[in-house]
């Protein structure tokens, strides 16, 4: 292998994880389970074994995980303000992403929290 190649920048869709950075990728992914786990609207909670899962668990972390998706989205705002190039490109992609993946959690989980209500 030339050293040619092993400095070039990674492109396609295996840049995306190393363009995010790990803990990132953690909480996307996160996400994205909490997106296609969301109960179907008037399921009832259950108190005893695996069925707690999705009906007490996962509606518990569902805020608690938006609320820390919009801190990153805060702080990768702020992080922009200094950055110039590149990193500025990098830091919007992270916002833009992550306020995509935000409303898209809010439109899915609505029903079933406006149910319990």
């Amino acid at each position: 292998m030339s050293r040619k190649n092993a400095t070039a920048p990674q492109r396609g869709l295996l840049a995306v994880p190393a363009r995010l950075g790990a803990l990132r990728v953690i909480l996307l992914l996160t996400i994205l389970a909490l997106l296609f786990a969301a109960p179907a609207p008037g399921t009832r909670p259950d108190y005893h074994g695996w069925g707690m899962i999705p009906t007490l668990i996962l509606p518990t972390l569902t805020p608690i995980m938006f609320m820390v998706l919009l801190l990153d989205v805060m702080m990768s705002a702020v992080f922009m303000v200094d950055k110039r190039g590149a990193e500025r490109a990098r830091l919007k992609y992270i916002v833009l992403l992550e306020l995509l993946l935000a409303v898209t959690l809010m439109v899915v989980w609505y029903p079933y929290f406006r149910a319990i209500m």
